[in-house]
């Protein structure tokens, strides 16, 4: 067998993205990452690299020159191998995708034309931190859909679609025009088993699990910085000794980001990664001044108002909302009670989310005809 030369086996970002290009030698996926991480590449000889593919790339396509920004960049191939290790089971053609982005971080992405492109998009996404963990989280958690190997919507996609679609940029991937991009088209058309519930937990009026709500507020910029204090200046409190002025500080800065909507009105479904009733409950008693443990909604930092007590509101005592935080603490201890027995069966951690989703749809389809009655 020939021994292809070191250029063409440098040049696989170009490669890879003209693989019908009966011009352009022609590599596996796995020939082109073992070339990408030889310790030749890493160490020493890493501008050879970026040479050859400068010399491979005469009369190339916009896109391909996004890959000469690469040059310097040894975050970019940090990336490249993290991602590689943790969606191993994407198929190539689909892999390079990614790859695109993080040529894409390190050049004027803001400059491109085409604002309907999904090259566009994407690269004015991967531009942005928070926009890049939850395209990178769609990429993993929704490989399945993407490749077709699965008609239905996984959690993990669910919830990695919710947090790409709450930003700016990710929602622009929704709407964006995929050209000539065979996987962009097939990727848009199969993605759409994953829409009722996505679009439910975007909505302004709906209510989502907080796992959800975290996701949501991950993916910006300000929301995560402000969660991420909340979590380190709050910690005595989440063990029940006290609220100090730093907590209660960082706790008002959150309450007033944009999408730390969600978080204010989330519910505990037993599927979160932290200890999520006891952080609500603590909140609300020790900051706050409630007493109700049943109020399980994230406490807002508004003045309250002439004649009535902090936390409380118009319709705080109404009994309707006692019933519904009576019926969200039975049936959430229901499922978590079925999912610890086995009864379930399948993964602990799905059944205990779609039992959660199930939960909300009930409590939501509940209390529309008493909204109307109360109005009424």
């Amino acid at each position: 067998m020939k021994e292809r030369p070191y250029s063409c086996t440098a040049a696989v970002v170009s490669i890879c993205l003209q693989p019908n290009d009966p011009q352009t030698p022609q590599l596996t996926f796995d020939e082109a990452y073992l070339s990408f991480s030889t310790e030749k590449i890493r160490d020493s000889k890493e501008d050879m690299f970026y040479d050859s593919l400068l010399a491979t790339t005469t009369e190339q396509s916009r896109l391909q020159k996004l890959v000469l920004s690469l040059r310097a960049s040894r975050h970019a191939q940090s990336l490249f191998h993290s991602t590689i290790k943790t969606t191993d089971h994407v198929d190539s053609s689909d892999m390079m995708l990614i790859l695109l982005l993080i040529a894409a971080v390190h050049c004027g992405a803001n400059t491109l034309p085409g604002p309907q492109d999904c090259e566009l998009a994407r690269a004015k996404c991967a531009y942005r931190a928070g926009c890049y963990k939850a395209l990178h989280a769609y990429m993993v958690g929704c490989a399945d859909v993407l490749t077709g190997r699965t008609a239905r919507c996984p959690f993990s996609c669910q919830r990695a679609l919710i947090s790409l679609t709450s930003t700016e940029y990710g929602l622009a991937l929704s709407t964006c025009d995929c050209g000539d991009n065979e996987f962009c088209r097939k990727s848009k058309e199969r993605i759409e088993v994953c829409r009722p519930e996505v679009s439910h937990a975007t909505a302004d009026n709906t209510v989502v699990s907080c796992s959800v709500a975290k996701w949501i507020c991950a993916a910006d910029t300000l929301c995560s910085t402000a969660l991420d204090f909340y979590h380190r200046l709050c910690r005595p409190m989440f063990h029940g000794r006290k609220c100090t002025p730093r907590c209660n500080n960082s706790l008002a800065i959150l309450d007033r980001q944009e999408k730390a909507g969600k978080l204010r009105d989330c519910y505990c479904d037993g599927s979160e990664d932290f200890p999520c009733y006891d952080m609500k409950r603590n909140t609300d008693r020790l900051c706050y001044g409630r007493v109700d443990i049943l109020d399980r909604h994230f406490p807002k930092t508004a003045t309250a108002r002439p004649g009535q007590t902090a936390g409380s509101g118009p319709s705080s005592g109404r009994p309707a909302n006692v019933v519904v935080y009576l019926l969200k603490f039975v049936v959430v201890g229901w499922c978590q009670g079925i999912s610890r027995s086995g009864l379930g069966g399948g993964d602990l951690r799905e059944f205990r989310e779609w039992c959660g989703e199930k939960l909300q749809k009930v409590i939501n389809n509940f209390m529309k005809p008493v909204k109307k009655m109360m109005k009424g």
